[in-house]
């Protein structure tokens, strides 16, 4: 076999599409025969209290908004899209911010 003389590189440039996970958080619940109470470890802290979307999605969508000013009315089209949850999840403010057309 000859002896190597060199290589050409290229590059190739391409995107991989975003994907939106849900990620499921089960937390076993245990009685106590001697009290008789419910204990359950608390839930995992979120970003936002009470709202559904993870740091990832947060930061997605505020880049999104404030620096490619793209209005939310559009990104709700786009993860309705993409989403492997109802779209009916959607209608909901994520961010709790409301915009008008």
């Amino acid at each position: 076999m000859p002896d190597a003389l060199g290589e050409d590189a290229s590059e190739i440039l391409d995107m991989i599409a975003a994907q939106m996970k849900v990620i499921e958080v089960a937390r076993l619940k245990k009685s106590c025969r001697c009290c008789e109470k419910m204990v359950q470890l608390p839930a995992p802290s979120r970003p936002i209290p009470g709202c559904m979307a993870g740091p990832g999605l947060l930061a997605y969508i505020l880049v999104s908004k404030f620096d490619d000013h793209l209005p939310l009315y559009r990104l709700n089209e786009i993860f309705a899209r993409m989403a492997p949850i109802s779209p009916i999840v959607f209608r909901r403010p994520i961010l709790g911010l409301t915009q008008s057309r």
